[in-house]
């Protein structure tokens, strides 16, 4: 590569990862907004005990998902860009089909295991018969939930603005869908059918979005019966990497749904509202973070191929200009987050303005890691970041179960700190030790 390539390539990648990044973030602006209005009319409606139930329902069905998904996106953009680069599209097709086959295998075992563990979980919360009558329905969801392959075709695309737009199409159909069975007066039941029917939508939209781009990119015919014994050969190394994705998938987790579950069987579903409640208004940064991930690991990826000496610019520009606007937004919340609360919610929400205060900086911590993660991911250091993340979620799990019953609800957040800041810095000793003639490793 010449010295012209290599100067002139990375001013070309950070503004598409910042225009990728910018696509998917107006989805998820739109997204926040309209779950934000149907949480406040839910928890109005309900009050925090039966508010926090409903949650638990929801975010129970996401955890057994999150589990058995396989998380195949990531995988889908590293093994199907070379693929599709040098034309090769039958390896391409063999890749995808196999892809979907495991995501229709997962929907499936997901919505069997969601109903048949639902009585037991109910139990475990206190809320027995009413959480698993509610579950036996509400578990149907998940059938629509394969979506790891429809993600990557988009990605691998740069389908980005298809991206936002399923973002925050679904929540506006759960907007609309809570504020009707406010509206008729149809009670828990009535707004967790609303919650589904999004869900169900979203889903069904990013198949439809990939199914369009299939139907563009690939000859006929498009699809073929899928070969997995020959994924091995034919993308060297796609086994374990799904495997280490699926793990640091299936531990990122924690912060974002399963402390909800863990918030009700410590401390109550009251609890499990308040942290709800707390934890939706630092999605304001932390699902951001998600989203970053998402735009910056194509073009790290076509960097880190061409051995770009400036590797390093994308994700060190992009995580202290990220995690700077989390900090800013943690700090305006000290004054402005019982305000904020008692708009939103209502006065017996006020109780998690410094939970919002910590979940907001941990949030911010996140946000910087993202990019730096991303990097380290697309040089082939899954198993490191994997191992980081393990020590990370250990250490989140020993303070949440050590702080919790000491110290109540503020104790998740300070977990989720310690789970944030033990990830930046992983990311930053990655980065800092980063090698451009070292060959990729797994």
């Amino acid at each position: 590569m010449s010295n012209s390539q290599s100067t002139e390539q990375p001013s070309g990648h950070t503004p598409r990862v910042f225009k990728n990044f910018s696509l998917l973030l107006s989805g998820r602006v739109g997204a926040a907004v309209f779950t934000v209005i149907a949480l406040s009319v839910m928890a109005r409606e309900l009050g925090v005990e039966l508010f926090g139930l409903v949650i638990l329902v929801h975010t129970y069905v996401l955890i057994v998902n999150g589990v058995v998904s396989t998380k195949a996106f990531e995988a889908i953009v590293k093994f199907g860009l070379p693929a599709h680069a040098r034309g090769d599209l039958e390896v391409l097709k063999n890749l995808l089909s196999c892809s979907y086959l495991m995501d229709v295998i997962t929907a499936v075992l997901s919505c069997v295991l969601a109903i048949a563990l639902a009585p037991w979980v109910g139990e475990l919360l206190g809320s027995g018969q009413q959480f698993g009558e509610w579950m036996q329905v509400y578990g149907l969801v998940l059938l629509f939930a394969g979506t790891s392959t429809a993600k990557g075709i988009l990605r691998m695309h740069d389908r980005f603005a298809a991206l936002g737009l399923q973002l925050g199409l679904g929540p506006l159909v759960r907007c609309l869908a809570v504020l009707l069975a406010w509206w008729f007066e149809l009670g828990p039941v009535g707004f967790l059918a609303a919650w589904g029917v999004g869900y169900m939508l979203e889903n069904l939209i990013l198949h439809w979005q990939a199914l369009l781009v299939v139907k563009e990119d690939l000859q006929a015919p498009r699809w073929m019966r899928p070969q997995l014994s020959q994924l091995r050969q034919q993308h060297q190394g796609f086994w374990p990497f799904v495997g280490v994705t699926y793990i640091q998938g299936t531990l990122d987790l924690l912060p974002k749904q399963l402390a909800t579950l863990l918030s009700g069987v410590f401390l109550g579903t009251a609890a499990a509202g308040l942290f709800r409640v707390a934890r939706e208004i630092a999605t304001i940064v932390s699902k951001p973070a998600l989203l970053l991930r998402q735009a910056v690991f194509t073009d790290l990826t076509r960097l880190w191929e061409d051995r770009d000496p400036r590797f390093k610019v994308v994700p060190v520009k992009t995580a202290v200009l990220s995690g700077g606007i989390g900090l800013l937004l943690a700090l305006l919340t000290i004054p402005f987050g019982p305000l904020i609360l008692r708009v939103m919610f209502g006065e017996g929400y006020q109780a998690a303005h410094w939970l919002l205060v910590i979940l907001l900086l941990a949030a911010s911590m996140e946000l910087a890691a993202s990019s730096l993660l991303m990097a380290a991911y697309a040089m082939g250091r899954a198993v490191t970041i994997v191992v980081i993340n393990i020590i990370a979620t250990l250490l989140y799990l020993v303070a949440f179960a050590w702080l919790t019953p000491l110290y109540g609800l503020i104790a998740t957040g300070w977990a989720a700190l310690i789970l944030s800041a033990a990830s930046l810095l992983g990311g930053v000793y990655l980065i800092a030790a980063l090698k451009m003639d070292s060959n990729p490793s797994s």
